[in-house]
């Protein structure tokens, strides 16, 4: 991970005191470390989509289907 950046971000009310709230319970150290773990888990998701599409698509085109559980 290279050098951190400063990034201001404005927040609607709502979502202020969301952010707020889980540092006060204790699940982030500070609002940044809750910020950039939310944008750190959007940016995998993202970066998964394109994989998963071409399964899909491999699956589409052979006629597989998965396996149903009871």
């Amino acid at each position: 991970m290279g050098e951190a950046a400063k990034i201001t971000v404005t927040l609607e009310p709502r979502l202020e005191e969301y952010v707020r709230d889980e540092v006060a319970r204790g699940a982030f150290k500070s609002s940044s470390d809750y910020i950039e773990s939310v944008l750190r888990e959007r940016y995998n998701d993202d970066r998964r989509v394109p994989e998963l599409e071409e399964e899909l698509q491999k699956g589409i085109e052979d006629g597989s289907r998965p396996e149903r559980i009871p």
